[in-house]
């Protein structure tokens, strides 16, 4: 009984998991600059709706916790960590087979060609929307203040980079879910990471301050909005930084797209520039051991003459 609402669930937290990371991608856009803040609509409403959607994700968590009794400790630790960040959900396997994993419109076996799969639908995505947003990162990038002149291509710049962010966010915890080889994929995949997390870090300073607490109801926003603006431009210092960190965002996200396209369209070709490269660095390998021979003879030829 339970495998056939496992299977309705599945549906529909899949998608709902999926809405949650796009709500919240557009809020860690957006609350990056006070600029963006002022002019995102709706801020208080889209906090209130991802508090109640919290709860959808709660309640599905204890019917599952309850119908599924196999590796408790496991299912409650993960549904832990689900509550604190929902799209995570996207990673949950099937009660009765910790093999199988849901993504619409299916299950799926966690297995090599899974992954293989993931990592080429993932990467033709994010490079096909990164090259669209590619005119607008130029203006970001060059005519920054054209942004605040024009809020429609403000409101495109954002609302791109965090759907090329909320990608990357699916993309990492479905292949970090599947991978047999965690350690590796984290060595391999450093520069999505970094991607993934350098947005956060506003969001960690914003939560220091209370701010995200007063937006889901306690506080009226309009009275305290000015005492907040005040308040992060005191206290983000720290931060001023964040347009340059944008920019280099943009540009990383672009180096590691073109990387792997061009890793996966001609294999062979990549191998080679990675073997030429390999060569250059054991010339300098040797360039430094022939350096710290030469400086250990110095040294021994410094001690030996003290000697005498």
């Amino acid at each position: 009984m339970y495998q056939k609402i496992e299977t309705l669930l599945a549906t529909a937290m899949f998608f709902l998991a999926i809405l949650f990371l796009a709500v919240a991608a557009v809020l860690v856009q957006y609350l990056q600059t006070d600029f963006s803040f002022k002019v995102l609509p709706y801020l208080d409403e889209m906090f209130h709706f991802l508090f109640g959607l919290w709860f959808v994700f709660l309640v599905e968590r204890l019917i599952f916790i309850i119908f599924c009794p196999l590796h408790r400790w496991n299912r409650l630790t993960f549904s832990l960590l689900i509550l604190l960040f929902p799209p995570l959900r996207l990673a949950v396997r099937r009660c009765d087979a910790k093999s199988a994993i849901w993504i619409y419109p299916q299950w799926y076996r966690v297995e090599p060609i899974l992954l293989k799969e993931l990592e080429s639908w993932f990467l033709y995505v994010s490079l096909s929307i990164s090259l669209l947003m590619l005119p607008f990162w130029i203006v970001e990038i060059f005519y920054a203040e054209m942004l605040y002149e024009n809020l429609l291509l403000h409101h495109i710049i954002n609302l791109g980079n965090a759907l090329i962010w909320g990608i990357f966010v699916a993309e990492f915890i479905l292949e970090f879910s599947i991978t047999p080889r965690r350690g590796e994929y984290l060595v391999k995949h450093w520069l999505e990471l970094f991607i993934i997390i350098l947005p956060m870090l506003i969001l960690i300073r914003l939560m220091q301050l209370g701010y995200l607490v007063s937006l889901l109801g306690w506080g009226n926003l309009a009275e305290l909005q000015v005492f907040k603006l005040a308040k992060l431009r005191q206290m983000l210092s720290l931060y001023r930084a964040r347009v340059v960190f944008n920019r280099i965002l943009r540009i990383l996200t672009l180096i590691d797209l073109f990387q792997r396209w061009q890793q996966r369209r001609n294999p062979q070709k990549y191998l080679l520039h990675l073997q030429e490269k390999l060569a250059e660095h054991q010339e300098q390998i040797i360039e430094i051991q022939q350096k710290i021979k030469e400086t250990q003879q110095l040294i021994a030829e410094k001690q030996n003459h003290s000697l005498k």
